[in-house]
Order: C-alpha cells, then sequence, then structure tokens
C-alpha cells in the first residue's frame, strides 16, 4: 500500500510538472520577443502571426535617408496597411509579438483602440527623438526579460503593466509630436474645413451620397484616427462630431425653410434612410426633426 502512495504521489507530482510545462509553453507560443537585422525575414515571421490574429508591436530603426539613430513605434494587427507601407523605412530592430488569448480578461484589443496613433499611417507616425527612444528601449528591455522567464500566475499582469507603460509613454510623445507640428495640423485643419463646407453645398454637390469620416479621410489622404485627432487637437471636437453638426445645421435650415417632409431631407443630405437623420437629431438636440419644426413655427 505504501508503494502505491508512493507511485501515486510520484504521478501526481509528475503530471503536474507536464501541466506547469504545458501552460509555459502555450503561453510562450502566445507571446514572443525577437531582435531581428534581417528585414525579410522578420516581414515573413511578422506577416504569419499578423494572419494568424496576433499584434506585433515593432521598434524599428529606420533607414539611412532619415536623421542619424531615428527609431519608431509600430502596432501591427491583421489587415494592418502601414504593415507594408513600413518596408520602405525599417532596416532592422526588435518586436514582440503577442494572441489576444494570452491575456483573456485585460481587453488589451480595445485598450489599444483608446491610443489613436496606433492605427496611424506609417507617414502619420512619430520618429522618437534621443530620449524618447532611451525610455521606449528601456520597456522593451523589461519586456524581454519577463519573457524569457517562464510564465507563471504574474507574468500577464507584469507584461500587461509594461505594454501599458508603452503605450502612455508613447501617448506623450505624440503630445510632444503634434507640437512640433502646430502649422501642418493646423493646414490639416483649415483643409477639412474647407472640404466640409464643399460637400455639404446641397446646390454645387456631385453626387447624392452622404458625406461620411471614410470620405473626407481618403480625400484628404489621411487615416480616420488622424484626422480624428487633427480635428481634437484644433477645433475640440473630434471630426465626427463636426461632421455631425454640419448635418443637423443643414437639416435645421431645410425645416426652417422650406417645406420638404422630413424624409425629403434625409434624402437631399444624403441619407439612404429617413429614420437615420431622425436619430441622430434625436441624439444630438434631444428633439425630433418634426418636434424641431414645429417649435419655430
Amino acid at each position: 500500500m505504501q508503494e502505491n502512495i508512493k507511485r501515486n504521489t510520484t504521478d501526481n507530482v509528475e503530471r503536474s510538472a507536464e501541466t506547469e510545462l504545458l501552460y509555459d509553453t502555450a503561453k510562450r507560443k502566445c507571446f514572443d520577443f525577437t531582435t531581428f537585422t534581417d528585414i525579410e525575414i522578420f516581414y515573413q515571421d511578422a506577416r504569419k502571426l499578423l494572419d494568424h490574429g496576433f499584434f506585433v508591436v515593432l521598434f524599428g530603426n529606420v533607414k539611412e535617408n532619415f536623421p542619424d539613430g531615428s527609431s519608431m513605434l509600430l502596432v501591427f494587427s491583421r489587415n494592418d496597411l502601414k504593415f507594408e507601407q513600413s518596408k520602405k523605412l525599417i532596416n532592422s530592430g526588435k518586436y514582440f509579438s503577442f494572441h489576444p488569448s494570452v491575456f483573456n480578461g485585460y481587453n488589451l484589443k480595445i485598450r489599444f483602440k483608446d491610443f489613436g496613433f496606433v492605427e496611424y499611417s506609417i507617414y502619420e507616425s512619430l520618429l522618437l527623438v534621443n530620449r524618447e527612444r532611451d525610455t521606449i528601449n528601456t520597456l522593451f528591455d523589461l519586456i524581454a526579460e519577463e519573457s524569457e522567464i517562464a510564465f507563471d500566475h504574474l507574468s500577464s499582469d507584469i507584461l500587461i503593466s509594461y505594454i501599458e507603460l508603452l503605450l502612455q509613454h508613447m501617448s506623450r510623445f505624440y503630445q510632444r509630436f503634434f507640437s512640433d507640428r502646430s502649422d501642418e495640423i493646423c493646414s490639416v485643419n483649415r483643409n477639412f474645413e474647407d472640404l466640409l463646407l464643399q460637400a455639404f453645398n446641397l446646390k454645387e454637390r456631385s453626387n447624392d451620397k452622404l458625406p461620411t469620416l471614410t470620405y473626407f479621410a481618403q480625400e484628404l489622404d489621411l487615416t480616420m484616427r488622424y484626422l480624428n485627432d487633427v480635428s481634437q487637437i484644433v477645433y475640440k471636437q473630434s471630426a465626427q462630431e463636426r461632421i455631425d453638426a454640419q448635418i443637423i445645421n443643414i437639416a435645421k435650415q431645410l425645416l426652417s425653410n422650406t417645406n420638404l417632409s422630413v424624409a425629403e431631407i434625409a434624402e437631399r443630405i444624403g441619407f439612404s434612410q429617413p429614420q437615420s437623420l431622425n436619430r441622430l437629431f434625436k441624439r444630438k438636440t434631444k428633439v425630433t426633426p418634426l418636434e424641431y419644426r414645429i417649435s419655430i413655427i
């Protein structure tokens, strides 16, 4: 009987060790840190990771035609256009990749969306200056060190903390970035204002489709997040909020100065369904278009 107890105890210990090994292996497959000098190998490996739903966070050195020692931090996800764009700029660096499943319960994918710069194009992204580069390099070293340790119940918390700190520092660096580019972002804002007036000039516009944030970003050759952030900095409203305000102003003018029905006004502005105008108008003014019309009689 003692032999059976001893054998069972040994089996339990072995199974526990095997379970820990499997856990560690599984986690390592979902989180990895790599340094590279061959850019083609990086793109081959990173593309496979992205195709399988991984995020890739790259701290890359830019090519020689940029200022000495320049670096960029880029976050790639599946079908990310800037992944291909970055081939023209990056020649070496380091990156970590992770699958969202490794951080279940942390909503990291949603957290990334809180930081607009994650969705900027390569041409909208900042070049890190010396002190900024040193900060990011330190955080990457900490992430690399943690990724080499066997995963335990604290690993996810520690890695999440480092990634969160990385994002917060980058958010601060982008404040500097926009401050340095004040003339440029004011120019972007002016171009957006002009396009906004042109697009909602019902007498002169070339089509009847409702101008959207996607339309304005494409016309200005910008990403939607960059346009939104520039608008927020200059005008204290997102680009989408300004588009909505323009729609409401036109709707109010037509409700006040014409006998058009709400459905006809919605169609003239570009809505495919009248209830879409109703919902937007109610959300922004607290009354329906019809209630607004009655109130000004």
